[in-house]
Formats: structure tokens, C-alpha cells, sequence
């Protein structure tokens, strides 16, 4: 049986893609761990549990120090990981969020692009006024 966990502060990799919103710009994707799977091993991608705290301590475990540290006597509460079956619900708001801008920012766009139609119909019909006016000038 495989168990894995967020080791704290380790940082292999950073794949800083797949969070979003302000809580992307606080936590850090890595891989620390690899699962064998057919002959070969297989990243396991995680958050470290001492930035998930700062944000969404509701996502973190602990546990006593002495648990997690060999040798280690003490029964400080340490971070040991993040319960990943609650972070789809917690982000849900936030993707919510960033759907109510996309389509605001979308309805603006149309809204834009609907003046400068306009705008430029105007344009277009001014023209020939223009070039009369620049000939009456001339002569």
C-alpha cells in the first residue's frame, strides 16, 4: 500500500498551472513523490501543506512532530498534509467567479465591437463628403 503526503517545504518541481485565482499566486504545484506504475514511476503532484495554511487551513492535517520526524520526542503539532478531497469544493467558488468575469468581459467585448461598427459606418459614410468638400476647396 502506497501513502503519500505533502513533505514540508520540499520543492522538486514547481508546476504553478492547475490553481487559479488569488490562492494560485500563494501556492506552489510540486512533485515530490512517484508511484510505480507499469515498469516505470509516475510523478505524484501535491501542495506543500505550510502554504495551503496560510490560505485554506482548512485543507491541512496534523500531526505530533514525533509521528512524522524520527528520532524526534516532541508532541509540537506539525503540518503533515493537505486533505485533497476537499479542494475541488473550496475552488469551486473561485472558478465561479472567473466564469462571472468571462462573461461580463465577454458582454463588454460585444459591446465594443458593436460601437466600433457603428463608428466606422459613420466613417465610411462621411468620406464621400469629405472628398467633395476637399475638391470644393481645391478649386
Amino acid at each position: 500500500m502506497w501513502v503519500f503526503s505533502i513533505i514540508p517545504t520540499l520543492r522538486t518541481h514547481d508546476y504553478p498551472h492547475l490553481i487559479s485565482g488569488k490562492i494560485a499566486k500563494q501556492l506552489s504545484n510540486v512533485s515530490n513523490s512517484f508511484i510505480p506504475r507499469h515498469n516505470t514511476f509516475i510523478p505524484v503532484y501535491g501542495l506543500i501543506a505550510e502554504e495551503v495554511d496560510k490560505v485554506l487551513p482548512e485543507l491541512v492535517f496534523y500531526k505530533k512532530e514525533k509521528e512524522v520526524i524520527k528520532g524526534s520526542t516532541s508532541n509540537k503539532m506539525i503540518h503533515e498534509g493537505v486533505h485533497y478531497e476537499n479542494l475541488p469544493t473550496l475552488l469551486l467558488s473561485e472558478l465561479q467567479k472567473h466564469q462571472i468575469i468571462i462573461e461580463v468581459q465577454h458582454d463588454v467585448i460585444n459591446s465594443l465591437q458593436l460601437n466600433n461598427n457603428l463608428l466606422q459606418y459613420e466613417i465610411d459614410s462621411l468620406q464621400p463628403s469629405i472628398i467633395i468638400l476637399n475638391y470644393q476647396l481645391k478649386t
